[in-house]
């Protein structure tokens, strides 16, 4: 219509009354500007007078608006519309205002029939009308009939039209119709209430994907898609651990944390936003803290501190609230730059997030934050994607999360992904071969080289070798390194230098006893301090081949060059005082032991001497000192074949330098066999296979063939 005032479109009229165009073009004016009792006249007038069909069609529909928008003529809305249905009756207008006009009334029957109708008709694209007649597009229809279905009793068609809007019409709709539908589909979710989910029962251990410990002991779990056995399963069974639940639900039903809690002792947090549900959580789960809050506005920082005291590590962390744009919100409000979380479980909601777009969003927030994606896509069935699962690498278990991957696009029914039909049992303890597998400690390494620098300690060598800025292990990497060896293995204070030369050697010690490791110790004693003496003396120091507490006395010869200071000689007076209060206390020396402390210990073993896998000969270009001790020390040459070590540790007596990396042995001063870094693997990716050959081996006292 062109654009004319109403005084022009009123003189048209006033020269031609009974022509429709005036007659409609006036009607469209009065709509466009509020007066609906003019507009609808005029809309009445024109499809009296036109012999259109398509005008009197328009005309129809915009005169039920303009009845419905004044509130109180429906009979007249409902017969405008059912006379426009006639009228046009190949055209989806009609079906689309009077389905609307028959849901308002809560007459679903005939909403469905209406929709259902106009759905099969009006299929394909239609030449729009000239006038806006409040059509959002082919899409209300099938929403239409969604809405109206489920109420007609038919729950199962209404849920399917509502997801094939969300994949078919989406991108179509208003902003309005886009929010509704995120809303019936949150709501709605992939299942009705009577979909019975697939739980574990004790009768499925033989087919867990991997036996935890403790998985024979659990009769049943509690979780929607087994996010609780997952749990277990990459923590390895662990015992007391602690959680915080966003999003908490019922007590035990779909529930995460009731397992953990019931039979591996966890506690927690949960935070749940509806009131009954909160208050049926406190009543059945008072073990757990329930806050019935919304997480949205919970300051999580402050949370922790109260809950969890100095605790930095949270073992477990769920978020699951309604809809994914609030799950999340939640997610950017936790503090990860103050705590770190073992394990998380992320509702992201895919298969019925209407925009699409937060899976990807929390999976690049999530990433950012040094997290590992473990499971993605995980579903109660084979195509409602809705949750991904993640691990701090630095706080799990690298092989068990090997055994749990799945990460690729495809959508994991969560019963056939956790019950895969096999048990994948724990990696082979290769190093459980000797009762005495070791992990030395080289606490340090100065550019320099060791203070003391004996003879035959190929300190030029690895001077050269180790090029790493990391020269001093700190106390935080130690422990880091040291909770990822298995409690069996020993832990020796000795390595390529002196451990006390480092500050926190001693605190490094008693960390290692209070985690339950054998402890042996090789000093000699530069560094420490009498306190020292006292911390350390009544610790088991384990008595197997290597181990014991040796102290290394200086020798008049010098081969052993101890800075021999006062605060020395107190400290050797201190081991003087408790040594028979150290359990497998002995001396050796290079030499004869040095005068400045033969009153205190006058005698002490001397071992013999080897060329350190032949290293020594290269050391003897670099420290002309050894020229003349040659023939001091003995060296082997084992020819081409292959060897093995034939120590009592087997090849398990390994040592791990500042930077993280782990040589094959204390022979290995080149550096030339770095099996791998604890900083960066498990000990079990590191631990080498029982009779491997190495070239070192070859010129090793110890090396034998393998069997």
């Amino acid at each position: 219509m062109t654009n004319y005032s109403l005084n022009e479109l009123l003189y048209k009229f006033i020269d031609d009354p009974e022509d429709p165009h005036n007659n409609f073009n006036l009607a469209i004016h009065y709509h466009s500007i509020g007066q609906t009792a003019s507009a609808l006249s005029y809309y009445l007038r024109t499809a009296e007078r036109s012999d259109e069909r398509r005008m009197q069609y328009q005309c129809l529909l915009s005169a039920a608006n303009c009845f419905k928008s004044q509130g109180t003529r429906n009979f007249t809305v409902k017969s405008l519309l059912q006379n426009a249905l006639t009228t046009c009756p190949e055209r989806p207008e009609a079906y689309y205002l009077l389905g609307n006009f028959y849901l308002k009334e809560a007459n679903h029957h005939e909403a469905y029939l209406l929709f259902s109708i106009g759905e099969g008709i009006c299929k394909g694209n239609q030449e729009p009308l000239d006038i806006d007649v409040e059509y959002p597009g082919f899409y209300s229809l099938v929403m239409g009939k969604a809405e109206a279905a489920y109420p007609c009793g038919l729950c199962d068609e209404s849920r399917k039209l509502f997801f094939k809007l969300k994949k078919e019409y989406s991108s179509l709709m208003t902003e309005d119709h886009r929010n509704y539908l995120q809303e019936k589909l949150s709501s709605l979710g992939a299942h009705g209430s009577n979909y019975k989910f697939r739980t574990y029962v004790s009768t499925d251990h033989k087919d867990l994907r991997f036996n935890f410990k403790g998985s024979e002991n659990i009769k049943n779990n509690h979780s929607q898609v087994f996010q609780d056995m997952f749990i277990l399963s990459i923590l390895n069974g662990k015992r007391d651990g602690t959680f915080i639940e966003i999003g908490g639900g019922f007590p035990y039903h779909k529930n995460n944390t009731a397992l953990l809690e019931s039979d591996f002792g966890w506690k927690g947090v949960s935070i749940e936003f509806n009131e009954i549900c909160a208050n049926d959580y406190k009543q059945h789960r008072p073990n757990t803290n329930v806050l019935h809050a919304n997480a949205l506005l919970i300051n999580y920082s402050r949370l922790i501190k109260e809950y969890f005291g100095s605790e930095t590590i949270i073992d477990y962390l769920q978020l699951d609230i309604e809809p994914s744009a609030n799950t999340y919100e939640a997610l950017l409000s936790i503090p990860f730059d103050e705590y770190k979380f073992r394990v998380i479980t992320y509702e992201h909601d895919h298969y019925v997030d209407v925009s699409e777009s937060y899976r990807d969003k929390s999976r690049e927030y999530l990433t950012k934050m040094g997290y590992q994606l473990v499971v993605t896509n995980v579903a109660e069935d084979d195509e409602s994607a809705f949750e991904d699962w993640w691990v701090h690498p630095d706080l799990v278990d690298e092989y068990i999360v090997d055994v749990m991957k799945a990460t690729d696009d495809s959508v994991k029914n969560a019963g056939k992904y956790m019950l895969c039909g096999e048990i994948i049992p724990e990696k082979e303890k290769f190093w459980d071969i000797t009762p005495w597998p070791t992990m030395e400690f080289t606490t340090s390494i100065p550019k320099k080289g060791c203070v003391v620098d004996c003879a035959f300690c190929p300190q030029r060598i690895l001077e050269r070798s180790y090029v790493d800025e990391e020269r001093y292990l700190t106390l935080d990497n130690f422990k880091r390194a040291l909770d990822k060896l298995p409690q069996n293995v020993r832990v020796t204070f000795a390595g390529f230098t002196e451990p006390w030369l480092n500050k926190d050697c001693t605190d490094m010690l008693l960390y290692a006893h209070e985690k339950g490791h054998p402890i042996a110790v090789f000093t000699t004693g530069i560094g420490m301090k009498v306190e020292d003496v006292y911390r350390i003396k009544n610790i088991p120091y384990d008595l197997g081949p290597n181990g014991r507490f040796v102290l290394h006395l200086p020798d008049n010869e010098r081969r052993a060059k101890h800075p021999i200071t006062k605060n020395y000689i107190e400290v050797i007076e201190a081991f003087k005082e408790v040594h028979h209060e150290i359990q497998g206390f002995y001396t050796m020396a290079m030499g004869t032991v040095h005068d400045e402390v033969k009153h205190l210990f006058p005698e002490a073993v001397v071992p013999a001497f080897w060329s350190r896998a032949g290293n020594l000969v290269g050391e003897a270009m670099l420290k002309p000192e050894l020229l003349n001790l040659q023939q001091e020390y003995k060296s082997i040459y084992h020819g081409e074949e292959p060897r093995t070590c034939g120590c009592d540790e087997h090849l398990y007596h390994n040592i791990m330098l500042p930077n993280g990396d782990v040589s094959l042995c204390c022979m290995d001063y080149s550096l030339k066999f770095i099996i791998g870094n604890l900083f960066e693997q498990s000990y079990e990716e590191i631990a080498p296979k029982p009779q491997s050959c190495f070239d070192m081996c070859r010129f090793c006292e110890n090396g034998v063939k393998p069997v």
